[in-house]
């Protein structure tokens, strides 16, 4: 049986962050890599219709805000040669990503899209949620106030007429007005 394990690392790959040293000597450490670190093989096609083995690890995220790398170690289970307290040594490869940036909730830049691979593979049953990215709600959850303003800034070109946000008081007519000119029931 094989298994992949996931861990934080430190930029240089040196260190394993992926618990956050206590706060105190007594306490026990937290972790500061989240959700499930041991994903089990999956066998299904990609986008592009080959076969494979995929490791899917949907909830991974990290705590702390900084520069990372994740080290992802394959393992070959063999339940019958487990002895409890000896070393286990079925590593069979260990590849570690690039560095990424981990976010601030303020700070964070949006979430991208799933890519065709993760939306292949939930096609095939992989439980796993696939997301529509931040650029494909551009404007969703935003005040109408907010939307308008940004949809008559995004194109000032409209033969001449360019349009501002009017009132969004709830005894107003109309939400748009064109600059410099009042309609009566703007007033």
């Amino acid at each position: 049986m094989l298994a992949l394990h996931c861990t934080l690392l430190s930029p240089d790959g040196s260190d394993d962050e992926t618990e956050l040293p206590p706060a105190h000597p007594d306490m026990p450490s937290t972790r500061r890599l989240m959700g499930t670190l041991v994903a089990s093989p999956y066998p299904a096609k990609d986008e592009n219709n080959r076969a494979g083995t995929f490791f899917v690890f949907p909830d991974l995220s990290c705590r702390s805000p900084g520069k990372y790398r994740l080290k992802f170690k394959l393992l070959r289970i063999d339940p019958t040669n487990i002895v409890p307290g000896v070393k286990f040594k079925g590593d069979v490869a260990t590849i570690v990503t690039e560095v990424f940036s981990v976010f601030t909730a303020k700070d964070f830049p949006g979430m991208r899209a799933s890519s065709a691979l993760l939306k292949s593979l939930r096609r095939q049953g992989l439980n796993v949620g696939v997301k529509k990215g931040s650029e494909a709600r551009k404007g969703k959850g935003k005040p109408k106030k907010e939307i308008e303003s940004s949809a008559s800034s995004d194109n000032d070109s409209d033969g001449g007429n360019s349009y501002t946000s009017g009132s969004n008081s709830p005894n107003s007519k109309s939400h748009f007005r064109k600059k410099g000119k009042r309609r009566k029931h703007d007033e």
